[in-house]
């Protein structure tokens, strides 16, 4: 009877020009050539080699022959070699069949995450080069080594990403594990193929053609994109060969998932990387993708890496997510932008124009091919949202590095990068900016109310006159805009500005479009802003059908809007009545009184000064002496000019922008912005308002007063 501990050898032999398979079985390994493939069942061996080689028959011996193998008949006591008793053309990868429950029972507990490889089965196929046995090397050793430990247990696994697992370790199994790990087919291979290999990682070098040992399943990898780092996890690693020796076609594939929100869910999101040839060893860190262990950093981008998946995760949790962004946004050429946004996938998804291939990483959603991702991964498949919830740094590390979204200054969907979103800076000294009369601020401020008390509808109708419009008017500069936006940043609300290049003059679309509009701004908790509203708020007559039209679709679709909208317009005096009982707060702007018009100035000088106190250290302050300012408010040419406050913004930024001209090749940090600069500025904006009023002999305003809109 023979040792049940022996390893079966089986060899396949097939004729290339009979396709005759002839089997031979060994105790040893066969002779004649360098071991590889194989794979049969035997029910006395814990595992046997499979190895199938093809070419053409010599010899026909019969001691490896099924039907004598294992008894006392052997006629033919020489043993099977190859290239004596067949002549090898292809010799293909050798199998490793596990046969034994006990080091199935282990794989199982250790293996919990491996697509493309069923552990379930009675029998357990390992294909050259064994890619399972060997990323799970070291753990089945600790498992043996078990045997020795009072408690005969391994911990295995990593605490951090929950995936500890625990193996007890019996007589039988340390023996058969012993088998496996010692086996020449194996150990051979582990000891001259994948030591060697592990030595390059050692020393932070990787060779092309074992790339897979790299890339163990459900190991987290860092991959960039855009040049960044993100964090993945490993599903396979598959390699393409060239079949025309062409180098480009050889390449291996990366396939990984991450966690991101698609729109309905936050889930898993399969995504690939691409590697391709090259020669020699390549440092792992270069790579376009690679195990996290890797990186030498001493924690830093992991860090931001983790504090970027905590942010994301507030935001998707929170949708649609109001939020500041600064920095260049991902699409086919370079585009910065700097401004609030809107976090709103779904909003993406539904509207966004389609963006070529360059977009179709970051809004292609597919599932990762794994089988729901086994019992390791398969509860992030609808991951609950709530800070209750909180991932662990190790699942933070895998969240997507981008959100979509719309730009709302740019009015454009755009995929913008986590490493640029901030939270809006909240501003409760907005509205002390405004210029406006005690009782105004303070109609104004009842008006846009307060979100956490339920508002009272006095309309009968559902639905209907459930917002608030407010109608600001008077001469452009006087800070009817500048009112709007304060209003929002009072209360932390998008600001949705739209003009008639939004909306169009055409009554059918122009309906649909605003409709549109504010159905958005509706999901958003916006505020709404039709800037120079003229057009639409004009009044109607009977000779022009389509501008009558125009307006009583503005009229109908305004008055089903439920949130706050704010209508400015430079002519009160042209407004259909029919506008008069749908408004709800009527606020007229005058132009600045010399009493009033410091009060300006001195809004722009603190709002520079609070900016450059955030300005980072080595970058230049911009410094406006008290000479200047006094210069500003109180000299007499400066008084006489009638600024209004739109002009006062221009003429201090025109003066920046030539203090730091003159200040090019200076090394004073500070660019102080003098009195002549500002006189500079107001003489060549004198000069063109006296050509102007050459002309006619009117100023601005009392052209407008002629023109009926507005009185002087």
């Amino acid at each position: 009877m023979r040792d049940p501990s022996t390893i079966i050898y089986r060899l396949s032999c097939r004729d290339l020009l009979t396709q005759e398979e002839l089997l031979r079985y060994s105790t040893t390994p066969f002779e004649g050539f360098i071991e590889s493939h194989g794979n049969t069942r035997t029910e006395h061996a814990p595992m046997d080699v499979m190895l199938y080689i093809q070419g053409n028959k010599l010899k026909d011996r019969k001691s490896q022959h099924r039907s004598t193998f294992g008894t006392n008949r052997d006629p033919d006591p020489e043993p099977f070699v190859v290239g004596e008793d067949f002549f090898a053309r292809v010799i293909e990868p050798t199998y490793i069949r596990i046969l034994s429950p006990h080091i199935q029972n282990v794989l199982r507990k250790l293996v919990l995450y491996y697509p493309g490889h069923d552990l379930q089965g009675r029998e357990l196929l390992f294909k050259e080069p064994y890619r399972v046995l060997v990323h799970y090397h070291d753990d089945l050793q600790r498992v043996a080594e078990a045997y020795n430990n009072e408690d005969k247990t391994a911990v295995l696994g990593d605490e951090a990403d929950e995936s500890l697992t625990t193996v007890t370790c019996d007589e039988t199994t340390h023996n058969h594990l012993n088998i496996l790990l010692n086996s020449p087919t194996y150990k051979d291979h582990y000891e001259g193929v994948i030591e060697p290999e592990l030595q390059n990682y050692e020393n932070g070098y990787a060779s092309y053609d074992m790339l897979w040992l790299l890339f163990k399943p459900g190991d987290t990898v860092f991959a960039r994109v855009r040049k960044d780092l993100a964090g993945f996890v490993v599903l396979a690693a598959d390699h393409t060969p060239d079949p025309f020796g062409v180098s480009p076609l050889d390449k291996w594939t990366i396939q990984v998932w991450n966690l991101a929100y698609t729109g309905q869910r936050l889930t898993r999101q399969a995504h690939e990387f691409t590697i391709d040839r090259y020669n020699g060893l390549c440092k792992i860190d270069e790579l376009n993708i690679f195990p996290k262990q890797f990186l030498k950093d001493d924690g830093r981008v992991e860090e931001e890496v983790i504090a970027r998946g905590a942010e994301y995760f507030k935001i998707v949790c929170g949708l649609p997510a109001h939020r500041r962004y600064s920095g260049s946004v991902i699409a086919n050429h370079l585009v910065q932008y700097n401004g609030e946004i809107m976090v709103d996938p779904s909003g993406y998804l539904t509207y966004a124009p389609k963006r070529g291939s360059k977009a179709d990483f970051y809004t292609h959603f597919a599932k990762p091919l794994d089988l729901d991702g086994g019992p390791r991964w398969s509860k992030f498949n609808d991951m609950v949202c709530n800070e209750r919830n909180m991932p662990t740094p190790d699942q933070l590390l895998l969240f997507s590095s981008h959100v979509l979204g719309f730009a709302l200054q740019r009015k454009e969907w755009m995929i913008f990068e986590m490493k640029y979103v901030y939270p809006v800076d909240e501003d409760k000294q907005a509205m002390k900016r405004v210029v406006l009369e005690p009782s105004e601020r303070e109609m104004l401020m009842g008006m846009i109310g307060d979100d956490s008390i339920d508002s009272w509808n006095a309309e009968f109708i559902e639905g209907k006159g459930r917002g608030q419009v407010i109608l600001l008017y008077g001469h452009p500069g006087t800070g009817k805009t500048f009112t709007v936006e304060c209003v929002a940043k009072h209360t932390n609300r998008p600001l949705l500005s739209l003009t008639v290049a939004d909306l169009g003059t055409e009554e059918t679309t122009m309906e649909a479009k605003l409709a549109k509009w504010l159905d958005r701004a509706t999901s958003w908790n916006g505020i709404v802003l039709i800037d120079e509203a003229d057009i639409y708020l004009e009044r109607r007559e009977k000779e022009d059908l389509s501008r009558n039209s125009l307006v009583t679709a503005f009229l109908r679709t305004m008055e089903y809007y439920s949130g706050t909208m704010f209508l400015t317009t430079n002519r009160p005096g042209a407004i259909d009545p029919a506008f008069t009982s749908r408004i709800h707060l009527f606020l007229g702007y005058k132009t600045l009184t010399p009493s009033s018009r410091p009060q300006v100035w001195d809004g722009f000088f603190n709002k520079l000064e609070r900016e450059q106190r955030k300005l980072r250290p080595g970058v230049r302050r911009l410094n406006i002496p008290s000479s200047t300012q006094n210069f500003a408010k109180n000299d007499p040419m400066m008084l006489g000019l009638n600024l209004n406050g739109r002009e006062i913004r221009n003429i201090l930024q025109s003066a920046i922008n030539l203090a730091r001209y003159h200040a090019r090749g200076e090394e004073d940090e500070e660019i102080d912005i003098t009195a002549d600069l500002l006189r500079k500025v107001v003489e060549n904006r004198t000069q063109y308002k006296n050509a102007i009023k050459a002309i006619d002999g009117l100023s601005e305003s009392a052209r407008a007063h002629d023109s009926g809109w507005i009185a002087e």
